[in-house]
């Protein structure tokens, strides 16, 4: 089944989760994590939102986003 789109109340923050596949690990090196952290910020300086927090593990990470109402562009960006 297809997923709904996402609701996005302008001001309002969005909390995303990605995770792997199978939750396979997708941060091996401090490398990875670095990496993932530059592109996170090229998205927000080209799609004009804020990061509020995040948290970064080895088979996911958590973003709270701000300002962000081209969110689908965002994560297909980076």
């Amino acid at each position: 089944m297809a997923r709904h789109p996402r609701f996005v109340i302008p001001g309002q923050p969005q909390h995303v989760i990605q995770r792997g596949n199978n939750r396979s690990v997708i941060f091996v090196a401090d490398e990875d994590y670095q990496f993932y952290l530059d592109k996170l910020k090229d998205a927000c300086d080209k799609y004009q939102c804020d990061i509020h927090a995040y948290v970064l593990m080895t088979n996911h990470d958590v973003v709270n986003f701000f300002n962000t109402t081209q969110l689908s562009g965002f994560f297909h960006f980076y």
